[in-house]
């Protein structure tokens, strides 16, 4: 988070922001559980069970995810082509809308923003309430250059998930970049509020060097 404010602070308004834009994106793991051990296997207590054709698709999806983990995009994009491309009718759309999260993930990492916009589109469409999805999808607007855009997907992550402290926080860098410090400040408070209740250390000390900076 610091070193996209830094790096926003350094850009003209409308430019994309850092490459470490994605990097302090919390959701790229947030709507699944990964086992441990070699086996990656994306699980849930509300994940509902699939067909036997099906299960050949999801073995795509836990090879991708897997993959991203590892940094490995391009591979782990490959995977979740085929997680989608295998069985296009991928009949749950709980799984499938994982699949272009997760692919949309993977190609933001690679500077594919416009592209991950797309599947972020698709994930947001099959499962509306994924406020994962938003806020990834704001991240990518954001690299675009698309700041107010990238603000109303935070707004919605927020909506979804009150709790989503880094939402808060990239919408302020946002706002301070348009040239709105106060509603910049307002956000960063919430995050950080939000940080010290979670307890997230890291977290708490990025937004506060983040604050300091805009203080002086």
């Amino acid at each position: 988070l610091y070193s996209i404010y830094q790096n926003n602070k350094n850009n003209a308004r409308g430019k994309a922001t850092s490459t470490q834009a994605a990097q302090v994106n919390e959701s790229d793991t947030a709507p699944t559980q990964v086992a441990q051990g070699n086996q990656s296997e994306i699980v849930s207590t509300n994940s509902p069970q699939v067909s036997e054709g099906e299960a050949v698709s999801k073995n795509y999806l836990d090879k991708g995810y897997a993959l991203s983990n590892q940094g490995d995009y391009e591979s782990a994009i490959s995977a979740y082509d085929k997680a989608i491309n295998l069985n296009p009718n991928f009949a749950i759309a709980y799984f499938k809308a994982i699949a272009y999260f997760k692919r949309g993930n993977a190609k933001r990492k690679i500077g594919q923003y416009s592209e991950a916009i797309s599947d972020y589109d698709t994930a947001i469409r099959l499962d509306p309430n994924k406020s994962e999805a938003y806020d990834s999808r704001g991240s990518a607007k954001t690299k675009l250059g698309h700041l107010e855009a990238a603000i109303l997907d935070y707004d919605e992550a927020i909506r979804l998930n009150p709790n989503a402290a880094t939402a808060y926080t990239l919408r302020g860098v946002n706002k301070e970049q348009l040239g709105r410090p106060d509603d910049a400040k307002r956000d960063y408070q919430a995050a950080l509020d939000l940080a010290e209740k979670a307890g997230n250390e890291k977290l708490k000390s990025k937004i506060k060097k983040i604050m300091k900076r805009l203080e002086d």
